[in-house]
């Protein structure tokens, strides 16, 4: 399964299954890749993350303009910390869903 940002809206939420651990990432600006990040090993801390990219299997980051998320590669994620910035990088993903926002939902309706 693949996960193409340019359909991810503000407060959509992205589960991220991987071999060790479930994390949610909640979108609060798509086009920054911009969110809150909580599970796996930050368990139920929120912190302010960005997807960096996504990186494949063998370990290479790709090199066009990251635009999806995808099972069988790792995510890599930037996120705010007292003494600058953190990263965080995921086992292989092995499942993901994308809960679009109810608020999203309403105005097409």
């Amino acid at each position: 399964m693949e996960i193409n940002f340019e359909e991810v809206k503000p407060s959509d939420e992205i589960s991220i299954k991987t071999e060790n651990s479930l994390y949610s990432f909640s979108v609060e600006e798509p086009e920054q890749r911009k969110g809150i990040l909580t599970g796996g090993t930050l368990g139920n801390q929120r912190r302010e993350a960005v997807l960096v990219s996504s990186i494949e299997g063998d370990g290479r980051a790709g090199t066009k303009a990251f635009t999806e998320l995808k099972t069988g590669a790792r995510a890599l994620f930037f996120m705010t910390a007292k003494n600058g910035i953190e990263r965080l990088i995921t086992s292989v993903i092995t499942h993901l869903s994308h809960l679009k926002s109810k608020r999203d939902a309403r105005r097409a309706a």
